[in-house]
This record gives structure tokens, sequence and C-alpha cells, in this order.
């Protein structure tokens, strides 16, 4: 954690979700002025092309892995870490605040939010709560709580 003569530092996980734009409001409201904000969002990498066999399977629907298009795992990485950056910064720019940092990650979501909560040394962590199907909480469980269950660090939720 960081120490009481710095700023405070709080992370907030967005997606492309119009929630991310409330919830960067609410942080915002909550903690003012006087803090270093760091805005990240984290991209799951694209199913690689042994797993695809050409269509999309029903069963596959549950989970938030975007379609393979073509190019190699370098490539797909590149995109989807552009991709992230994009999404922060458009965030940030409707919800009005001008962020001290914006990170981009691919990987698991709630890993990559804990792991930057570490390298970034924050206060606390903040996630939006998004109402999803019980089938895909069933195959997926929910980021804000696998960040709880995950983080030695303070998560806050707005719902």
């Amino acid at each position: 954690m960081s120490d009481s003569s710095s700023k405070r530092r709080v992370l907030i996980a967005v997606d492309d979700a119009v929630a991310s734009e409330a919830t960067v409001r609410s942080a915002h409201r909550l903690f003012g002025d006087d803090v270093d904000y760091l805005l990240i969002n984290v991209s799951v990498e694209p199913l690689p092309p042994s797993v695809v066999w050409g269509r999309v399977s029903p069963m596959m629907m549950p989970f938030s892995y975007p379609l393979f298009t073509a190019g190699g795992t370098d490539e797909l990485s590149a995109a989807a870490a552009a991709a992230s950056a994009s999404i922060t910064s458009e965030v940030a720019d409707k919800a009005g605040l001008v962020p001290t940092e914006q990170l981009a990650a691919v990987g698991d979501v709630a890993d990559a939010i804990v792991r930057a909560a570490h390298e970034h040394d924050v206060d606390v962590i903040v996630v939006s709560s998004h109402e999803r199907s019980w089938l895909s909480r069933l195959f997926q469980p929910p980021t804000a709580a696998t960040v709880i269950k995950h983080s030695d660090i303070p998560v806050l939720i707005v719902r």
C-alpha cells in the first residue's frame, strides 16, 4: 500500500459496457480529486485456431471469448491490447476523468486486475457488477467475486 505522504491510488476496472462510465463517476464522487486514478481494461485472448473448428458451437456461447479471425498469437495479443487501450480512453473521456494512468492487459480478467493492483501499489480496486444470466455465471464466475476472492487489497463493487 502507498504511504500516508503520497496520494492515494485507485484502480478502476472498465469494460465496454455502459456501466463502466457510471462506475468511474461513482469512484470519483467517493474518492474526490486528490487521488491518482488508474483505469484498466482487460481483453480476453481469443481462442487459438486449433480450438475453433470453422463454426461457432452453441456450447461456446456462455464464454466471453471473441471469435477467432486470423493472425498469430502475437498479432492477436497486440490487437487485444490496442482494443483495451481504446476502451479505457473512451470510458475516461465519457466520464470526464483524466486518469493518472491507463492500463491495458490481455488474459484472465480477475487475475490481471489483481496483478495490476499490486504492480501499481493501489489502495483500493473498483469494479462494477454486471447482471448476467444464471447460465453465464455457471460457466464463468463473476469477475467482481473472483477479484474479491483473490485480492488482499480492498475491493469496492459499484452496481
